[in-house]
Order: C-alpha cells, then structure tokens, then sequence
C-alpha cells in the first residue's frame, strides 16, 4: 500500500486554490442580494400585471353595468359575430329617456361636446371648446350613414338610429331605459 503525503508547499497550494476558489466565487456568482433584486424586478412587473388583468380591468369593462345588463342583448349584438373587444357600461342620470336623448345625439367632436372633462377634452387641440350648456337644433336629426367625429383625426358613422330608445355607431351602442317612474335613464353602452 503506497502512502500518500502531501508536502508543505503542496498543503499550502491547496489552501491558496481554495482561497482562489472563493474569490472566484464572489467574483462570478451573484450573491443573494444581487439575486433577490432580480427575483423583485421580475416579480413587480407579473404582480402588478396579474392585479390589473385579474381585478381592475374586469371592472373597467362593466363599469356601471349590472351582470343582468352584461349579459342581456342590445340592439346591434348582431352586427359583429365575433367582436375582438367588448365592453358594457353604464350610468343613470335624473331625467326621462325623451329628456336625455338631445344630449346624446349632439356629442361629438366639434359637435356639442363630450360633456365630460373639457381641458381633459382638449389636450393638444389648442382651440379651448367646451361641451354645450344647451340643445343644438341643428344636431337633432342624425340619419343612418352620417359621420360622428370624435376627434380630428377619427370619426364613427351612425349605423341605426331609434329615437329616444337607442342610437347605433358602427362599433358602439348606446341604450336608454327608463327607470324609478320616469324620473331617472339608465343607459349601458356596449363597444
């Protein structure tokens, strides 16, 4: 049996690879620090992501809108089989449907309005318009094939018209319906 001895020089040779070892190590393999920034980087964005798809967007599709009014169907449902995106919400306003329907059928760029937010409205137009503080006579007899704009650069075309009831843009549906004995209008968009 041969015995193997290691010398001093040979002792002191492996604990300077092992020491080289180490600082090879420290050198290329990320600590765990390094690692647990790279896990957060990665995770923040899933998480952040996964809370969006998974809990405001659901919401944002059906804002205003009852499971009842999601699920029932609205003039123009057939006008697209396989719609890549769809969306149904809604808002009550104080008012009979007959009430609410000259608003509606003004809206428009250039038009009366969104009567929403109008510096919101008017970023980057320059021209300050507001939204109508009152019917425009000129606005009221919309007819299948006119052009809606909804800004400079885009516009919607009137599809189907059903006065006071509902109104169709190719793309988008707007419903009344009365409620709380004519006091209050209900009305879901689809699009």
């Amino acid at each position: 049996m041969s015995r193997i001895s290691f010398s001093p020089s040979a002792n002191l040779t492996l604990a300077h690879a092992q020491a080289g070892n180490v600082e090879y190590m420290k050198r290329h393999v990320p600590s765990s620090s390094v690692a647990m920034r790279l896990l957060a980087t990665i995770a923040l964005p899933a998480l952040v992501s996964a809370i969006y798809l998974l809990a405001i967007r659901p919401a944002a599709l059906r804002w205003g809108a009852t499971a009842e009014e999601v699920a029932r169907s609205m003039p123009g449902d057939d006008l697209v089989s396989s719609p890549s995106f769809c969306a149904t919400r809604g808002i009550t306003i104080q008012g009979r449907p007959e009430d609410i329907w000259p608003w509606l059928v003004q809206i428009g760029y250039g038009r009366a309005g969104f009567y929403g937010y109008d510096l919101i409205e008017n970023i980057g137009s320059g021209s300050g318009r507001r939204s109508a503080g009152s019917i425009l006579p000129e606005l009221q007899h919309p007819k299948t094939g006119d052009v809606l704009p909804i800004s400079a650069v885009a516009s919607l075309v009137f599809d189907s018209i059903h006065p006071g009831s509902y109104l169709i843009w190719r793309a988008d549906t707007y419903a009344l319906d009365e409620s709380d004995c004519g006091r209050r209008t209900h009305i879901d968009r689809r699009g």
